[in-house]
């Protein structure tokens, strides 16, 4: 193990354990491979690994990647594990999320001291970084967070860990990245079972419109994918005429 890997204690704790799978080439785990165990395992596990550090696994590789486009705002952060190991790398990350596991109840980790300083907000932070790169690691599934945060990025890169619509985001984040972002890195990080989970690089197409920011107390309110609709440029709101007052 590199010197470089030996702070990521998540990736070295799975290590130990799959170091003992007959087999199993620990080559495979750096490069991106799947994890050697079945369901139920996985069930017995991943709980304890996803709450203590992130629902992604980073490999040395996948760092790496991410710190070339630095600095970097993260939305949506959790337990802060990326950042901080991208913060040992010397990368500029400012981290955050709607609710800082040791400030607000999170129903993704237990109450703990993030590994990082995460900062409290949600996706309408991103618009205040439109010079840093935009970070969305494993964003909740069938949630509007990360389309939210996508729309208020008004930067040119963005950073996705996830299951391309499988379990992580929704299908209007999926459907933006595609309409208005161009792909143009992948790469394979270790994976749980039947978790098809990467790192992908885009860059906007065109520059970005302008566009309605979506505050952070909707975002906690909708709890929906539905997005809200908006009023077509140009549109006139239609002027009520006051009330005849009634007479006595």
């Amino acid at each position: 193990m590199s010197s470089a890997e030996q702070d990521n204690e998540y990736l070295r704790v799975v290590r130990q354990y799959v170091s003992e799978v007959p087999g199993y080439s620990l080559a495979q785990l750096r490069g991106g491979g799947a994890f050697p165990w079945g369901w139920l395992e996985a069930a017995e596990w991943r709980p304890h690994f996803v709450g203590k550090y992130s629902w992604a696994v980073p490999n040395e590789r996948a760092l790496e990647v991410i710190g070339r486009y630095g600095p970097i705002v993260e939305i949506g952060a959790g337990m802060g594990y990326w950042a901080h190991l991208l913060q040992k790398r010397g990368v500029d990350v400012k981290a955050y999320d709607l609710h800082p596991p040791d400030q607000r109840t999170n129903r993704y980790h237990p109450p703990a001291l993030p590994w990082t300083k995460v900062v409290r907000g949600g996706p309408s932070k991103a618009a205040s970084y439109p010079e840093r790169t935009l970070l969305l690691c494993w964003p909740p599934h069938e949630e509007p967070m990360a389309y939210r945060a996508l729309r208020a990025y008004e930067g040119s890169t963005v950073i996705y860990i996830g299951a391309w619509r499988g379990c992580t985001a929704d299908d209007d984040f999926h459907s933006e990245l595609e309409r208005r972002w161009r792909r143009i890195q992948t790469v394979e990080i270790p994976k749980w079972p039947s978790v098809q989970d990467r790192l992908t690089v885009w860059r906007r197409k065109k520059p970005c419109p302008q566009r309605d920011v979506v505050s952070d107390a909707t975002t906690r309110a909708s709890g929906s994918t539905a997005t809200a609709a908006r009023r077509p440029t140009g549109s006139k709101r239609r002027s009520r005429k006051p009330a005849a007052t009634r007479k006595s």
